[in-house]
């Protein structure tokens, strides 16, 4: 039978990629949010060790999702080719991610924490997509 893909590597890569993704998506919207002001980055605000410790939080936050998300996107692909669609998986991953900042924050949202739940999850299910195959699509 072929293989169409591993969802233990597709999480192990999402999830290597949440916790930086989550820090720059949160950055962006602090910033966004600052506007029409300008906006000061300093080099002392890039600091290594937070993005090293966001990229193991991370991993250790997102491997459990992000390895059910792709296991289920993967056997629904396997079975229905619309459920193949890239955007599709984005469009899940957005609705996790709103779902997570509905828990988080409730009815009454932070934006900047929401949109970054809402990117990394999309993101982290769009790079789970990237590594299924199922052949001439």
């Amino acid at each position: 039978m072929y293989d169409t893909g591993s969802p233990v590597r597709a999480a192990l890569i999402a999830s290597a990629a949440a916790g930086p993704l989550f820090l720059a998506s949160f950055a962006a919207a602090s910033a966004y949010l600052q506007l029409p002001h300008p906006i000061v980055v300093r080099a002392q605000d890039l600091d290594f060790g937070l993005v090293m410790a966001a990229t193991m939080a991370g991993f250790i936050i997102g491997f459990l999702p992000n390895l059910v998300g792709s296991a289920v996107m993967k056997a629904i692909g396997d079975t229905n080719a619309a459920a193949r669609s890239a955007a599709l998986w984005t469009a899940v991953g957005a609705a996790a991610g709103t779902a997570i900042a509905l828990l988080f924050y409730g009815p009454q949202p932070d934006p900047t924490g929401s949109f970054a739940f809402i990117a990394t999850s999309a993101i982290c299910a769009r790079l789970c997509r990237t590594q299924m195959d199922w052949g001439a699509e």
